[in-house]
């Protein structure tokens, strides 16, 4: 049975800001072993998904596969619905934020740094999105503001206010699909927490990806991936996850403290 116009402009309304992973396998190269094998999954706008999982299991391959560093070798990635390899790279740039891992920073002021994401943002928008990364009280303390220079790669900054500051230029972009690689990794308990706050209020004006090894406020992620071997090995949400007693659990525990070594030097 053919679909109704409603039926098709419902389909496209669900497609709309979506990510969509199918049975997607990837290797570096065609004589090595796979890095991911057989990923399936979806967001939607207006959720959040964590991919979790220990060090080595694929987390940071599947964010450059999502920004399109590299290409699927089985399977496809679709974005709004289209396959992800034919849209124009100037489409993507337009549709993606993303806080990588290595924080590129631009041997310039705080404000010409957060521009990059947006040319013609307002003050009150580059205000905005400091006091949504955290950085609003850093800001002002600093003699010249804005104007501060950061140095080469931003070395007269923290890890942690580097990082704020890439947060801060990708909120700024304010592109409908937010992807989040290890944004917490320099962040202190208090800012984690403030930080991933403020990410879960913004989750419905935009689809966000959130690639961690920190179980931090896993609780409002709509859905968790458990990655291992390249692998989804556990997916749910995260009293699904801790109930279901496997990995996530374990991963769970220890980053609380709660697991006891029998074994010990």
């Amino acid at each position: 049975m053919e679909m109704s116009p409603s039926d098709h402009n419902m389909a496209a309304l669900a497609e709309k800001n979506s990510l969509n992973f199918d049975h997607v396998h990837f290797s570096y190269n065609l004589d090595e072993d796979e890095v991911l094998t057989d990923i399936s999954f979806q967001v939607q706008r207006g959720t959040c998904i964590a991919i979790v999982g220990p060090s080595g299991s694929g987390k940071s391959t599947l964010a450059s596969l999502a920004l399109r560093f590299w290409n699927p070798s089985q399977g496809t990635i679709r974005l709004d619905g289209q396959d992800m390899r034919s849209v124009a790279e100037d489409e993507l740039h337009d549709m993606i934020s993303a806080v990588p891992q290595e924080t590129y920073l631009f041997n310039n002021t705080i404000r010409a740094n957060l521009l990059l994401a947006k040319p013609n943002a307002s003050m009150e928008e580059l205000e905005n999105a400091l006091e949504r990364a955290q950085l609003t009280d850093f800001v002002q303390q600093l003699p010249h503001g804005l104007e501060t220079y950061v140095g080469e790669h931003g070395l007269r900054l923290s890890g942690g206010e580097r990082q704020r500051l890439a947060i801060a230029r990708a909120l700024l972009k304010d592109a409908p699909l937010l992807i989040l690689d290890e944004v917490t990794a320099h962040l202190d308990p208090h800012t984690e927490h403030a930080l991933l706050q403020t990410l879960h209020s913004l989750k419905h004006e935009r689809t966000t990806v959130m690639i961690t090894h920190r179980l931090v406020a896993m609780e409002h992620m709509d859905e968790i991936l458990v990655l291992h071997g390249g692998h989804i090995c556990e997916r749910g949400t995260h009293q699904q996850l801790l109930e279901a007693n496997g990995l996530y659990r374990k991963m769970f525990d220890l980053q609380n403290g709660m697991l006891v070594f029998a074994e010990e030097f």
